[in-house]
């Protein structure tokens, strides 16, 4: 009774601890969002089971039902398995429970499961006819079907019927993945379900928090609209000044609203053109006198925008339209005058909102376009060498680099989640630095021997000048280490074949300053401002030449700025190398 409560326990606390985690930072539970699927993957899927599984294992063999000395090899099995099981099946509960159905997304739902069901069946089962083809991956085409056409709801309930009908083939001896040795079999079945509900959910997301962005996009130009004809309508239904212009006497009789937007006397009758003219902004006086000789020799229509400036030196814009009369003691012209200081200034708003509006949807395509081929390449090599495995496609002596390569690209992603999970606590005011007595020399010795491998693989010559004496000081050794880490990190990626990367520490009055140089191959200095925003990079699109998501830079800047400290970027230019320089204040232990 005693291991059924402590295994009963561990199970309970996966899912409280993933769930309270997630609800500190307001996820949402219908995984509409990208940053929720990353979220939802790193806690829940990632970090929770870890709890299961050390409780569940441990009690285990602290009751003798399982030796010691399969410690390892069953704990990986139960966090392996709980991670899928969170995977799999949680977001297809989530989203079923929390969002709304409508008939449509119900018949969507149901024809993408059964769909889904069918195909894996015919790939799995022992359909007459199929024999025993490997055609697993024919079900990827349906989930991303589901996932362009409806979202993250109906690509999690495809992912679960797919998964359970191919463990249900599976377990009874069918399918691709049916091997004498049932945790080969295992291995092969959760790899292909894990990246099935992965590529589904982040697709999903991406693909729904679009959809979701254009709507709200799209609910704010429509409100935009009707506040512009709101304001046309207000602005003819009042404040609508009169006027009888007599070219003859060189003078105009208004209404008291005339004067009003002048801010003279509204009891006064009339008004001279050469008071008039007074007021008229002086970059407008000569193109308001041409326009008025045009009008009255009928060359133009009487209509036209033009600035004031008041006794007390405001500017207002007013707009005024009229026609012209021949009558027997000369000319006239009679019109309306409004002012239009509050449309020009919206007009001009709203040039800078679309400006704006336009380079962030520009800078959200770009990204998302980045971030696709960034998950999906080490997808593609672990989805690959998991087949030639399975096939027998690799030699046995190639069988330990083929699992280094699935190490490596699992590592590479869960780094870029790490950047992204980062710099979302970065924006939010998540993230904490712990200061404590630490030798900075000691730190970014750390740093470089990290990144000694790369550079001798690149033969990349790395000279170091660091000062010894430097601190102690206080600061949070993990984090100034990743700061340290991104910009060796970025010089080398950048850096030529046989070229060389500077480091120096050196002490600056009550500053200690980390200098990173190298001779790669520069920075454009068009682009030299920008260079520490978060998603921003050089290169784009196809043209990109070198990985990353673009947000070493920016995740290092901020951790500088809550040391205290600067982090700067200088280049002569494109192919003359780039130089940073981060500043830290010494402050005595």
């Amino acid at each position: 009774m005693w291991t059924a409560a402590l295994l009963a326990t561990g199970n309970a606390l996966e899912a409280v601890i993933a769930a309270t985690v997630l609800e500190r930072y307001a996820f949402d539970a219908s995984l509409r969002r990208l940053g929720d699927v990353l979220a939802f993957g790193a806690i829940a899927v990632i970090l929770a089971p870890v709890v299961s599984a050390t409780v569940g294992v441990t009690t285990l063999c602290a009751a003798s039902v399982q030796p010691w000395d399969r410690y390892a090899v069953l704990w990986s099995d139960w966090w392996l398995g709980d991670a899928l099981g969170a995977l799999v099946v949680a977001p297809a509960l989530l989203t079923i429970i929390r969002t709304s159905w409508t008939l449509r997304d119900a018949v969507m739902a149901a024809a993408f499961v059964s769909g889904t069901i069918g195909i894996t069946q015919m790939a799995f089962g022992r359909l007459p006819g199929l024999g025993a083809n490997p055609l697993e991956y024919v079900v990827f085409p349906v989930v991303i079907a589901a996932a362009l056409t409806g979202g993250t709801r109906p690509t999690c309930l495809a992912v679960l019927g797919a998964s359970t009908v191919s463990i249900w083939n599976t377990a009874g001896g069918a399918g691709p993945f049916a091997r004498p040795d049932m945790h080969h079999t295992l291995i092969l079945l959760q790899a292909f379900t894990g990246v099935l509900a992965a590529s589904g959910l982040l697709l999903g997301a991406a693909i729904a928090e679009r959809a979701d962005t254009q709507h709200r996009e799209e609910d704010a130009l429509d409100e935009l609209r009707r506040r512009e004809e709101m304001l046309r309508l207000a602005q003819h239904a009042g404040g609508v000044a009169t006027f009888e212009w007599d070219f003859g006497r060189q003078s105009a009789r208004c209404s008291p609203e005339f004067f009003r937007m002048f801010g003279l006397p509204e009891d006064t009758d009339v008004i001279a053109s050469e008071d008039w003219g007074r007021f008229v902004h002086p970059d407008d006086r000569q193109r308001m006198s041409v326009h008025l000789g045009r009008v009255l020799t009928e060359a133009e229509p009487a209509t036209a925008d033009y600035r004031i400036v008041l006794a007390d030196g405001t500017v207002r814009w007013l707009s005024y339209t009229g026609r012209l009369q021949q009558t027997a003691e000369g000319p006239r012209l009679l019109g309306s005058v409004v002012e239009i200081t509050a449309r020009k200034e919206a007009e001009h708003a709203l040039e800078r909102a679309k400006n704006e509006a336009e380079s962030a949807s520009r800078l959200k395509d770009e990204f998302l376009a980045t971030l696709s081929h960034e998950l999906r390449t080490p997808l593609n090599a672990v989805l690959g060498y998991a087949q030639m495995l399975r096939t027998g496609a690799v030699l046995p002596e190639r069988q330990a680099h083929a699992v280094d390569v699935i190490e490596r690209n699992a590592t590479l992603q869960h780094q870029l989640i790490e950047d992204l999970l980062d710099m979302s606590r970065l924006t939010t005011g998540k993230l904490r630095v712990d200061p404590a007595p630490m030798s900075l020399d000691a730190v970014l010795c750390d740093a470089l021997d990290v990144v000694r491998p790369a550079a001798g693989a690149r033969r990349i010559r790395l000279d170091v000048q660091v000062m010894s004496n430097v601190g102690p000081m206080l600061g949070d050794a993990t984090r100034l280490q990743q700061v340290f880490w991104n910009m060796l990190t970025n010089a080398l990626k950048f850096t030529p074949v046989g070229g060389a990367v500077t480091v120096a520490l050196r002490c600056d009055g009550g500053h200690a300053e980390i200098e990173v140089s190298d001779t790669g191959i520069g920075i454009d200095p068009a682009f030299l401002p920008f260079v520490f925003d978060p998603f921003r990079q050089a290169q784009v699109g196809v043209t990109r030449t070198e990985s990353g998501l673009g947000l070493g830079l920016a995740i290092s800047r901020q951790l500088a700025e809550l040391h205290g400290g600067t982090i700067t970027a200088a280049s002569p230019g494109i192919g003359q190398g780039a130089t940073f320089v981060v500043r830290l204040p010494l402050r005595r232990v």
